[in-house]
């Protein structure tokens, strides 16, 4: 055994504790063989569940083998299973430690564990399924099931997805979602809806435009549309006063590439000014 330094010897005074226990304690987990680690502590029959957390951690370090993976993901439905009736505190560790297991997956096994959460009462295990479906073309199927989902519950941990969507919007109705992003701050989800709904209805689009004019200049500098010039410019024109109405239509002009509207809009600060 390594000889300790003096006990006895003063503590620098800028030494901190704070949180020491639990470094030690996951200092000892990276020394846990991978074997013990991936079999035995994730055994839902002995599981410590506010150890849990920190036993994902060290798995998301590790390069996990297929076999090891198809276990896991076993493991974790049972878990998930046994603690659906557990108490709030368990439910915690359990949710959150999953979440990030979940990113471990390949596709196959994440959307065997994950998918049938999308729609359940708690949060926090729905999490599990929009996790899976970032950076995924969605089906139909889905984004029907995501459309009722907002609808349910107006989760807004899901419009990252239903906002990428066009069939998501679609379903719901562009309003619909306009109407409840209605806090300051959300600018940018109702930018969003806008367009998905420039791929599907342009008409409409253009004729809330007046009524959201920093939300549609968002929508078309997104969709790079150099189309939408003229409606762009008009709207401009009656928002010229504000300052985050020029910004985000200088954004839009340089996204569209209109290069002689951007020389006007530099004409008309540099008078104002």
């Amino acid at each position: 055994m390594t000889d300790l330094p003096d006990a006895d010897a003063p503590w620098s005074e800028d030494l901190s504790f704070y949180g020491l226990d639990r470094t030690i304690r996951f200092a000892r987990l990276r020394c846990t063989p991978r074997q013990e680690l991936i079999e035995r502590v994730l055994n839902f029959e002995v599981l410590d569940y506010e150890a849990l957390d920190a036993c994902a951690f060290r798995l998301t370090e590790l390069e996990l083998k297929s076999s090891e993976l198809e276990f896991l993901a076993a493991s974790m439905t049972e878990i998930a299973r046994k603690t659906e009736t557990a108490s709030p505190e368990v439910k915690g560790f359990v949710d959150k430690a999953l979440l990030r297991l979940v990113r471990l997956l390949p596709a196959a096994l994440a959307n065997r564990f994950a998918m049938p959460y999308l729609d359940h009462k708690r949060k926090t295990r729905r999490k599990w399924a929009y996790v899976n479906l970032r950076e995924k073309q969605l089906s139909r199927q889905t984004a029907t099931k995501l459309a009722k989902v907002f609808r349910e519950t107006g989760d807004r941990a899901i419009l990252g997805l239903i906002t990428r969507t066009p069939e998501c919007v679609r379903i719901l109705g562009a309003c619909f979602l306009i109407d409840r992003l209605n806090s300051k701050g959300e600018e940018h989800w109702r930018g969003r809806v806008l367009e998905c709904l420039l791929t599907y209805d342009r008409d409409e689009a253009i004729a809330l435009a007046p009524k959201f004019p920093w939300e549609f200049t968002y929508a078309a500098g997104r969709s790079g549309d150099r189309s939408l010039l003229p409606v762009i410019r008009s709207l401009f024109k009656s928002n010229s006063k504000s300052g985050a109405f020029v910004s985000i239509y200088a954004w839009c002009l340089g996204k569209i590439g209109a290069r002689e509207e951007i020389d006007v809009l530099e004409h008309f600060i540099q008078k104002k000014g």
